[in-house]
């Protein structure tokens, strides 16, 4: 399979876990302060897991935003234009995203020890797309 193939389906299988995470989360979890606290903790969590499999979350953070920004123009219709309270109940799910978006970045961090290369600071990656994988050096 080509790389943008490989991507394109990481991508969409990103996206329907974080919107399947984002509606059990706000279908499962009623106090407002723990439905925060667990979307920051999912988020991270899937985060760090896009990051071990070497995905960025760029393109992801902008299609989950504009979904976000939907979901708020439906609340916006259904609270008559209150923007305070649609704002409230999107917030955990604007959280989530900021979280899983700085997640892959933070979890995808390697250190470099000079031209020889660097190593993972947090893991390894389950799974390394062709184009990030280096030159063998001979």
């Amino acid at each position: 399979m080509s790389a943008g193939v490989v991507w394109l389906i990481s991508t969409g299988v990103l996206w329907a876990i974080c919107t399947a995470a984002m509606t059990a989360i706000e279908a499962l979890v009623h106090g407002y302060r723990a439905r925060f606290a667990v979307m920051i903790a999912a988020g991270i969590a899937i985060g760090a897991l896009a990051s071990a499999f070497g995905y960025s979350f760029f393109i992801l953070a902008i299609i989950l935003f504009a979904q976000l920004m939907f979901w708020r123009r439906k609340l916006l219709r259904s609270f008559a234009g209150d923007r305070r309270v649609a704002s409230k109940y999107i917030a955990p799910s604007a959280a989530f995203l900021v979280a899983a978006t700085v997640g892959s970045y933070v979890f995808s961090l390697e250190v470099y020890e000079g031209p020889s290369g660097g190593h993972r600071v947090f893991f390894e990656r389950i799974y390394t797309p062709p184009h990030l994988v280096p030159p063998a050096v001979p």
